[in-house]
């Protein structure tokens, strides 16, 4: 009885195991459905890091601190927009946020991530935009909603593939 109880334990755990693994390789692939969703182009991500670079030139030029002009990004991703009736991302296909590290007090040789023009806009007709506050963050601020569900419909997170440290001139 006792060794008929280890065999049945035995296929039990096996089967447990299979099964997890099974789970975890459809929920990888279910992730993979939904990021990818809709293809999004390197052309795409490379035109936001130019707007937000001409940007931050623009930014360090009307400054009156004087600035080593430092521009490190250090994650990308691609936040894909729903269809919404919601007026502040009525027309807005996708954020690209960066998190991006910049001598914005003039504090070099540290950096920090101030979180200000840190993302790009890019419009249903192609237009890009590079807003001073967060568009998601102060949606929340304005309206006390902090749940995006009716508005994002998935994150793409790129890690480092377009990581960059340069002086903008």
């Amino acid at each position: 009885m006792k060794k008929g109880l280890a065999v049945f334990l035995s296929l039990a755990f096996m089967f447990c195991l299979t099964s997890c693994n099974n789970d975890k390789s459809l929920q990888n692939k279910k992730n993979e459905d939904v990021i990818n969703g809709e293809s999004v182009k390197d052309e795409l991500i490379e035109d936001a890091i130019k707007e937000l670079k001409s940007e931050w030139e623009d930014i360090y030029d009307k400054m009156k601190l004087e600035t080593d002009r430092y521009f490190e990004i250090k994650n990308t991703r691609v936040i894909k927009i729903k269809k919404t009736d919601i007026e502040e991302f009525k027309d807005v296909k996708y954020i690209i946020e960066f998190v991006l590290y910049t001598d914005y007090f003039g504090s070099a040789p540290y950096h920090s991530n101030y979180r200000v023009s840190n993302s790009v806009i890019v419009y249903n007709n192609g237009d890009m935009k590079v807003p001073k506050k967060d568009l998601l963050e102060d949606y929340s601020i304005k309206n006390y909603i902090w749940d995006y569900s009716n508005i994002i419909d998935n994150v793409k997170d790129y890690d480092d593939k377009y990581n960059c440290v340069e002086n903008l001139k």
